[in-house]
C-alpha cells in the first residue's frame, strides 16, 4: 500500500471518528440544553449565526486553501501575508455585523439584536487572530492533531454553555458559549506547532497569489451560502423563532452525513490531492477518483 493512500485512509478515519465524536457531544450537549432552555433562544442564536455566516462566505478569501495548495505553503512571508489579510478580514467582518444589526433586528422585529449581532459576531476578531498552525498541520497532513484539538475546545465550550444555563437560563448561555469556543480557539492554536509564528506581514507577490485563488473562492462561497442558508433566514422571517430552534436541532442531526463527507474533502483529500498536484492531468483525476472511493469506503464502514 502506498504512503499516499495509507494517509487518505488514516486521515479518513481520523476525521470521521472525530467528526462522529463531535457529533455525539453535540447531541448530548442539545438533549441537555434543550431541557434547560427555551427552543427560542436557540432560533435566535441559529438566526445570528446564520448571518455571521453569510458575511463570512461573502468575504471568504480561500487563505486556507491557498496555503495548503500553494508551493509556498510553508514559506513564512506566504503564510504570515495571509494571516495579516486574515486578522484585517475579521475586524471587517465585526464592523459588518455592527451595521447590519438594526437592518435586521428590523426585519425580523427583535430588538435584542440590534446588541447581540455585535457581541456574537466578536468572534470573528477572535478568528482572524487565531493560528495558521492548524492549516499548516493540515497541509503537512497531521491529522491527530487537527481532529483533537476540535474537540477539546468543543468539550470546554460546551461545558461552559451548559454550566451557564444551569444559573442563567437565557441566551447569554448560548452567546459565552460561543465567545469561549473563539477565545480558547485562538489562544491555544498558536501554541499547536512552534515553527509557526505569525506576525503581520503584506508581501506584494503573496498578495497577489492569495487574492488570485480567492476570487474563485469567493464565486464558490456565494452559491455555498444560498444552498445552506437560505431556509434559515425565510424561516427565521416567517416562522416563530422557537419553530426556528426545533428545526436547526432536528436539521442537526439530519445533515450529518453530508457534513462528515465534507469534512473528508477539506481535511483529507484537499492536501493529499495538493501534495500530488504536480502529476498530469488524467493521471490526478483518476488518483482523485480512487482516493473518493477509498474516503467514501472508510465513511461507511465507520458510520
Amino acid at each position: 500500500m502506498s504512503s499516499i493512500k495509507k494517509k487518505a485512509i488514516s486521515g479518513t478515519i481520523w476525521t470521521v471518528v472525530g467528526y462522529g465524536g463531535s457529533q455525539i457531544l453535540r447531541l448530548g450537549a442539545n438533549i441537555i440544553l434543550t431541557r434547560l432552555l427555551v427552543p427560542e433562544l436557540f432560533g435566535l442564536m441559529a438566526l445570528m449565526n446564520t448571518f455571521i455566516t453569510g458575511l463570512k462566505l461573502f468575504s471568504d478569501l480561500g487563505i486556507r486553501p491557498s496555503i495548503i495548495r500553494s508551493p509556498r505553503g510553508d514559506d513564512p512571508v506566504f503564510i504570515n501575508t495571509g494571516w495579516t489579510l486574515q486578522v484585517i478580514r475579521g475586524f471587517g467582518l465585526w464592523i459588518a455585523c455592527c451595521l447590519i444589526a438594526w437592518p435586521v433586528a428590523q426585519l425580523y422585529d427583535n430588538p435584542d439584536l440590534i446588541w447581540l449581532l455585535p457581541i456574537v459576531g466578536s468572534t470573528t476578531i477572535m478568528s482572524g487572530f487565531s493560528s495558521t498552525a492548524l492549516v499548516t498541520l493540515n497541509r503537512k497532513m497531521n491529522f491527530r492533531i487537527i481532529t483533537l484539538f476540535p474537540l477539546a475546545v468543543q468539550i470546554i465550550s460546551l461545558a461552559v454553555t451548559i454550566i451557564w444555563a444551569c444559573f442563567h437560563k437565557t441566551i447569554w448561555a448560548l452567546v459565552v458559549g460561543s465567545l469561549t469556543s473563539s477565545m480558547i480557539n485562538m489562544i491555544i492554536s498558536h501554541r499547536l506547532d512552534p515553527k509557526v509564528s505569525n506576525r503581520f506581514m503584506l508581501d506584494k507577490e503573496s498578495l497577489e497569489e492569495l487574492v488570485s485563488f480567492g476570487r474563485w473562492v469567493f464565486l464558490a462561497t456565494i452559491m455555498t451560502f444560498l444552498a445552506e442558508q437560505a431556509d434559515k433566514l425565510l424561516l427565521g422571517k416567517f416562522l416563530s423563532l422557537e419553530m426556528l430552534g426545533v428545526y436547526v436541532v432536528a436539521f442537526t442531526l439530519a445533515d450529518v452525513p453530508r457534513k462528515a463527507f465534507r469534512q473528508v474533502s477539506q481535511n483529507v483529500m484537499m492536501p493529499i490531492i495538493a501534495s500530488q498536484k504536480e502529476l498530469p492531468r488524467k493521471q490526478l483525476r483518476n488518483k482523485i477518483l480512487k482516493k473518493t472511493l477509498v474516503s467514501l469506503d472508510c465513511i461507511s464502514s465507520h458510520s
